[in-house]
């Protein structure tokens, strides 16, 4: 088994909600009040295409690949912190996602959830599901397709269907919005 702190600096590597946001939270412990601070927020894990697990790092706007056999740290892709790859365009950016795949050829789906966007980029919130596709010889990640939606500060989720269309939750507002993509557009 492995350790975030096998790959992560709780003092050097910190995102916009490790030090906003729901942070920090009160909990109770052992009589107890004591002030947590959600630095991470690991919130996904899923096996990837190439005998690797992708976890996904919420709170600081990363995904990390660790190989399944040797769990050793393969690359770090994010907005906030160091990363291994460089984005094509800052529309290629993501930030406080949830819910990474891979995909066979290595492209990488999830739902970017935007919080800390406007602190980086400017304008104005949205949440979108997000496919990167990554050229793993270059260390680029560029935006291949978005589905924009309503913004969501937690939770969402993008998944392909057998079908080859999009599928994606957004979970704001009254119960959510679930929206279906062909590949080249609104369903």
């Amino acid at each position: 088994l492995f350790s975030t702190f096998d790959y992560l600096d709780p003092v050097t590597d910190r995102g916009y909600l490790s030090d906003n946001g729901m942070n920090p939270y009160n909990d109770e412990c052992n009589g107890t009040d004591t002030s947590l601070s959600d630095w991470t927020h690991l919130n996904s894990v899923s096996v990837g295409a190439f005998d690797n697990y992708l976890i996904s790092v919420r709170h600081l706007s990363a995904i990390m690949s660790i190989s399944r056999t040797t769990f050793k740290l393969l690359w770090t892709l994010s907005s906030e912190i160091d990363s291994d790859f460089t984005f094509a365009s800052e529309a290629s950016k993501f930030y406080d996602q949830h819910a990474v795949l891979q995909a066979e050829n290595g492209d990488l789906m999830l739902f970017d959830n935007g919080n800390a966007r406007t602190q980086y980029q400017g304008g104005s919130d949205f949440s979108r599901g997000l496919i990167l596709s990554m050229d793993y010889e270059n260390k680029v990640a560029s935006l291949k397709t978005e589905f924009v939606g309503a913004y969501t500060d937690h939770e969402g989720s993008t998944y392909q269907l057998d079908s080859g269309n999009y599928v994606t939750c957004f979970p704001a507002g009254d119960g959510g919005d679930l929206n279906g993509w062909l590949p080249g557009g609104h369903a």
